[in-house]
């Protein structure tokens, strides 16, 4: 065993991993996917999927569900490109909340994804993309 998973297993860290949520169906495809490569990585001991609004498990859901799995250190990492009154007011309201209900669990609130030069890329490789297939919506 690697020693970085020997440490996640001593330390039992989980990740919570938070989308938006939608009514529309099949809207949580990517985030289910990041979540499955994330929990391959072998890294945490629990990785979980939450939406902010409208879907289940949400965030409160979720940690509640890493703490009873015996996690001592939550990591939340909201899934979202922009900043807004969810990035700093709605999620780290839920995340205050959590930690006063699992005192002995330490709740790390992540960065957003934001900025991030390997982003910047992405876009990039789509936009180029887009010139040689379209937009990939019909209409």
């Amino acid at each position: 065993m690697r020693l970085f998973q020997q440490t996640v297993e001593r330390g039992k860290i989980a990740a919570v991993i938070v989308g938006h949520g939608s009514r529309l169906g099949g809207f949580d495809a990517a985030l289910k996917k990041v979540a499955r490569a994330v929990r391959r990585d072998g890294r945490f001991f629990s990785v979980q999927r939450a939406y902010l609004e409208i879907n289940a498990p949400s965030i409160p859901e979720a940690i509640s569900r890493c703490a009873r799995r015996g996690a001592k250190e939550i990591r939340v990492l909201p899934y979202f490109l922009l900043g807004g009154r969810h990035i700093v007011l709605h999620i780290p309201r839920l995340v205050s909340a959590a930690r006063k209900n699992f005192p002995g669990v330490k709740i790390v609130l992540c960065p957003y994804l934001g900025y991030d030069e390997k982003l910047v890329s992405l876009v990039k490789k789509r936009l180029e993309g887009a010139i040689n297939r379209g937009t990939g919506v019909r209409g």
